[in-house]
């Protein structure tokens, strides 16, 4: 898949506009290529130790609102040594995590990139029965759709290799200052008590912050669509001149259109994260 950014991330970040990014077909980003040479600076969280992440393996699933399930990482702990930044254990030792959303803020940047990529992934191996469904389902009969399956192959390939485009907004969220007080004071009945002794030890560091991008659900180029649709249909037509035009178009396309919108759904890449550093307790960094 081949990504094109328009125009800059943030002020700070260099990045040249129409430039060009190629990320593998899972979309998963390096931090080099969404924020370009000064990623070190650029990815990283505001707020916190940086960890900027030079190359990211995971991707984080976002809710029904669109909202990445960053708790994962916000408030959870790893080994010092760590230089990965994957989630990491619970802090405190819990079964779950003393952390919950309300302790955390909304995204703090807004900043959107614009991007399109082609869609080179494997569709849905159901995608030829459904189209032939959708074509039998418009009046055409069976032996058509028969002696037409070169043509259906060749539309399915070029469907499979649809222009895609979708927005990025870059995000950040962290553990809210109160929150961070609450953790230093050990107090609130006890609730990160046990979190602030595990960090005490000097072992441990915990993700005070993330940034990453949320990638919007991919839009197609419905131009490119309609012109494989149209061509399709004008080949039933020629097998089948008696071919209701208006009702087989609709069909096509309404099949086409959802079953190569099921590649490009929305997801958030981390391409940033920080460690904790307490006023009050040296050894938590």
């Amino acid at each position: 898949m081949t990504l094109r950014i328009f125009g800059p991330i943030i002020s700070a970040t260099i990045v040249a506009s129409c430039t060009t990014v190629t990320v593998p077909v899972d979309r998963k980003v390096q931090a080099t290529q969404a924020c370009g040479p000064l990623a070190k600076r650029n990815c990283a969280p505001s707020m916190g130790v940086p960890l900027p992440l030079k190359r990211q393996y995971k991707t984080i699933e976002t809710d029904a609102f669109g909202t990445p399930l960053i708790m994962s990482y916000l408030g959870a702990i790893v080994d010092k040594n760590n230089r990965k930044g994957e989630p990491g254990a619970i802090c405190g030792g819990g079964a779950t995590s003393p952390f919950n959303v309300q302790d955390r803020t909304a995204s703090t940047f807004s900043n959107t990139i614009e991007l399109t990529y082609t869609l080179e992934q494997k569709t849905d191996m159901g995608i030829k029965a459904d189209l032939t469904a959708a074509m039998v389902a418009a009046g055409v009969p069976v032996e058509v759709t028969d002696r037409i399956q070169a043509d259906l192959e060749t539309s399915i390939g070029q469907l499979r290799k649809q222009v895609v485009n979708a927005t990025a907004t870059l995000s950040e969220y962290q553990l809210k200052p109160e929150v961070l007080s609450e953790l230093d004071s050990g107090q609130s009945g006890g609730r990160l008590s046990s979190c602030l002794t595990e960090l005490k030890t000097g072992t441990w560091r915990m993700y005070q912050a993330a940034s990453g991008f949320y990638v919007s659900e991919g839009r197609l180029d419905s131009t490119t669509t309609n012109t494989i649709i149209a061509n399709l249909v004008a080949r039933v037509r020629l097998a089948d001149p008696n071919t209701d035009t208006a009702a087989l178009t609709a069909s096509l396309s309404s099949v086409a259109t959802q079953r190569i919108k099921t590649a490009s759904k929305p997801y958030f890449v981390v391409i940033g994260v920080s460690f904790y550093d307490s006023p009050r307790h040296p050894e938590i960094r």
